[in-house]
C-alpha cells in the first residue's frame, strides 16, 4: 500500500470497495468500512442528504464499528479527513487503503487500512507529503471487540513504515509531525 501525492485535487478516494453482504461479527464490519472509504465519502461536503445501512438481523455492532473507524476511531471524535487523497495498494484482492488530509489542518494524514483476506498482512506504507511524519498512532477493529482499540504507536521513517493487518480487520492510522 502506498499513498502518492499529498493532493490530487479530488474528494474521491482511489481504494476499493467490497459489496458482500454485511455478517453479525467482524467480517461484517470488513465489507461496510471498504464501502464507507468507497461510497461515503466522495461525497462529503458536497451537500449530500443522507446515507443509510438497514439493519436487518438486529446485530449491527462490528458494522457500527467500522463506521466509527471514519468517524470516532479515538472515542473523542477522531475522523478520517475532509479531503480524500490518492491511496493504492499492492494486492486490492486482499487489502485496500484510503486516505485523507483537513483542509484546515494539512500537517498530517489519517489512513485507513482494510485487510479483507483471512490471513496477516503487513503494509509497506510509503507516503509523499510536505512535511517529514513522524508518529502513527494506530486504532484497531479486529474480531476481538466491536469497535476501535487503540494498539498503540509504529515508528515512521522519512514518511515511511510498515503496519501489521491483523485477518479481518480495519486499522485507522493517524500520521503527524
Amino acid at each position: 500500500m502506498s499513498t502518492k501525492g499529498h493532493r490530487n485535487g479530488s474528494r474521491k478516494p482511489s481504494g476499493d470497495g467490497d459489496s458482500r453482504i454485511c455478517k453479525p461479527q467482524v467480517a461484517g464490519s470488513i465489507p461496510v468500512a471498504g464501502l464507507t472509504g468507497k461510497r461515503f465519502l466522495p461525497h462529503a461536503g458536497r451537500n449530500l442528504f443522507a446515507a443509510a445501512w438497514w439493519d436487518l438481523n438486529g446485530k449491527r455492532a462490528f458494522a457500527d464499528g467500522a463506521f466509527a473507524m471514519y468517524l470516532n476511531y479515538d472515542g473523542r471524535n477522531g475522523a478520517f479527513g475532509d479531503t480524500s487523497v490518492a491511496a493504492e495498494s499492492s494486492d486490492i484482492g486482499r487489502a485496500s487503503v484510503y486516505a485523507s488530509v483537513d483542509r484546515g489542518r494539512q500537517d498530517g494524514v489519517v489512513l485507513v487500512a482494510v485487510n479483507r483476506s483471512e490471513a496477516p498482512l503487513t503494509a509497506e506504507v510509503a507516503l509523499t507529503h510536505p512535511q517529514g511524519l513522524a508518529r502513527a498512532e494506530v486504532y484497531r477493529l479486529t474480531a476481538a471487540a466491536p469497535g476501535p482499540k487503540r494498539d498503540g504507536e509504529l515508528p515512521v521513517s522519512r514518511n515511511r513504515f510498515r503496519c501489521p493487518l491483523p485477518a479481518m480487520s480495519v486499522a485507522t492510522i493517524v500520521l503527524r509531525p
